[in-house]
């Protein structure tokens, strides 16, 4: 997803992993709204891109991490298919939430 907004506000989880999630105007000024063109805007036409040979591509990168979890289940998948790897147990990766 490619967007200028500061902060989505779609959640995962259950509604009362969602209730815990800071969401004050403190937690929230963190993220800056933006005016740069996004790749689909770029792709299609809508806004120009690069004018001169000079200028250089900015990727302003305001994800949650996506793309980290993207690699890891491709790492995670490739393992698996090829036989390689140790299973872990999950409560080794899970927490309670305290705010």
């Amino acid at each position: 997803m490619t967007s200028n907004h500061a902060l989505f506000d779609y959640v995962l989880g259950s509604e009362e992993e969602r209730s815990r999630r800071p969401m004050s105007a403190p937690y929230r000024r963190r993220y800056k709204e933006t005016n740069y063109p996004t790749l689909p805007e770029l792709i299609v036409g809508a806004k120009p891109g690069r004018t001169r040979r000079e200028q250089m591509t900015f990727h302003h990168n305001l994800s949650a991490g996506i793309q980290f979890a993207a690699v890891g289940y491709l790492v995670y998948r490739y393992a698996r298919d090829n036989g390689l790897g140790k299973e872990l147990p999950l409560e080794w990766f899970q927490q309670e939430i305290r705010n």
